[in-house]
């Protein structure tokens, strides 16, 4: 898998996330799957699995209404057509498969406060942009060791560790993650800033006006305080 800085084309950062250990994993699962459903030796490898994925992209970008027009005389999509046949292309993907079931949790975790209660959970770390670089899934209580600056830093600390340290990064997120640990641990090891919320409970005694006094001061008014933080270790 090529590094970050690495990246020159798109195929690099796609290798990035779809490493082959992923798509050995797809292959096996998929071969699986056919052998399950219908007793099919499906014989599909690395490579066609490379040729297969990259037909599903372009039928992505030039949409025609029914996936046989691609191989029809007179309509005709050579880089389809010529890369695979009609009939292997709809084999494969009818049995294309990720991943074995028995392994999935059927509703995933419930999350009380979320729009969609049901579903998996999983951290991310995004651009200004809005686009998705790293991506952390939450596996289960005791799935993962949490180190003593508990689970929200741990979580922080794995997405940026692919990132350059002191090249005056920011970081934005919620009091989920929060902690005066995890905020001086940034600015001292990775030269990252963060701008963030933080609860009440993890302020180590760092007090700031209460949430009455600034409604009485009105709107646009705010409050700070500076303290040597080794005094709240």
């Amino acid at each position: 898998m090529p590094h970050y800085d690495e990246v020159q084309t798109p195929l690099d950062l796609f290798r990035m996330f779809i490493t082959e250990d992923i798509f050995s994993n797809i292959v096996d699962q998929t071969n699986l799957n056919a052998m399950r459903k219908k007793n099919l030796a499906l014989k599909l490898s690395l490579e066609e699995l490379r040729r297969f994925l990259g037909v599903q992209m372009l039928m992505s970008i030039l949409r025609i209404p029914a996936i046989r027009i691609y191989w029809e005389n007179g309509i005709r999509y050579s880089p389809v057509a010529d890369t695979m046949s009609r009939d292997r292309f709809i084999s494969l993907r009818s049995f294309f498969h990720i991943c074995d079931d028995t392994l999935m949790i059927p509703k995933g975790q419930y999350l009380k406060d979320n729009p969609h209660s049901w579903g998996v959970k999983v951290f991310t770390r995004a651009g200004i942009s809005g686009i998705v670089y790293d991506i952390d899934i939450y596996t289960g209580k005791g799935a993962v060791e949490i180190s003593e600056l508990g689970q929200g830093t741990d979580v922080v600390l794995r997405l940026i560790e692919n990132l350059p340290r002191f090249m005056n990064l920011k970081l934005f997120f919620d009091y989920f993650y929060t902690g005066i640990d995890l905020i001086h641990k940034l600015r001292v090891e990775y030269g990252i800033e963060s701008c963030d919320t933080i609860r009440s409970n993890r302020m180590r005694g760092a007090v700031l006006d209460t949430d009455a006094n600034m409604k009485k001061k009105g709107r646009g008014q705010w409050t700070s305080i500076l303290k040597d933080i080794q005094k709240y270790r």
